[in-house]
């Protein structure tokens, strides 16, 4: 065994250690984040929807340790998580969160859409703030008019994830019969904000320093 061989060999398990933490860890802040509005509001919860945030960000995190171009990804989104965790907090703590749950509908015309997305943003004030700023800071870089335009690009970007994730997450809870409950609309959130960052809307970012390291060969 060569050097080389020897130096890869003895790398190799603490790199997949320091991976597989990094999922953990991800996975647990995509738990909380959905899990902790409710509980704190005393709202309606279920363990589905505390999994599906874990597997959300453990996943994303995990294909920013195999592929560079899903690193920014998986940090934003942990921003963004957090941050919808927080804001969802204040807005269940402001309005019941279970008389909110009929926002989302399974109808899928534009007319159901879009009157769904203006009432889920009038009834969920702070979180539809707190994601039109997550995204004017992630998605506008530089300056002048075309920092503008792709700001406006991405709000109504956002504002299309919206719809779409809150007509089809109800829509997938009950072919699967599945319970639509308080942290379902957490989750629904940050899914909408992960359907905007799988898009090409970020500016590159020079000189970004990043945390993670790629599986070792």
């Amino acid at each position: 065994m060569t050097d080389a061989s020897m130096r890869a060999a003895a790398w190799a398990a603490p790199g997949k250690l320091r991976v597989l933490g990094g999922v953990a860890l991800h996975a647990l802040l995509g738990w909380s984040a959905v899990w902790l509005p409710s509980t704190t509001s005393g709202a309606s919860r279920d363990w589905l929807w505390g999994a599906a945030g874990a597997v959300v960000l453990g996943g994303l995190r995990l294909a920013a340790a195999r592929w560079p171009a899903a690193r920014p990804a998986s940090s934003s989104l942990v921003r963004c998580a957090l941050a919808l965790c927080a804001a969802a907090s204040i807005d269940f703590s402001i309005s019941a969160p279970d008389r909110l749950l009929s926002v989302c509908s399974a109808d899928t015309s534009w007319d159901a859409q879009f009157t769904s997305l203006i009432e889920h943003l009038g009834a969920c004030p702070v979180s539809g703030a707190a994601m039109v700023g997550l995204v004017l800071f992630e998605f506008t870089g530089g300056q002048g008019r075309a920092s503008f335009f792709r700001a406006a690009l991405a709000v109504a970007a956002m504002l299309a994830a919206m719809s779409f994730a809150m007509g089809a997450l109800p829509w997938l809870a009950r072919s699967m019969q599945w319970p639509w409950t308080a942290d379902a609309l957490v989750f629904s959130m940050i899914c909408s904000m992960l359907l905007l960052h799988l898009l090409p809307l970020q500016p590159q970012r020079r000189n970004e320093a990043c945390p993670y390291r790629e599986f070792p060969a």
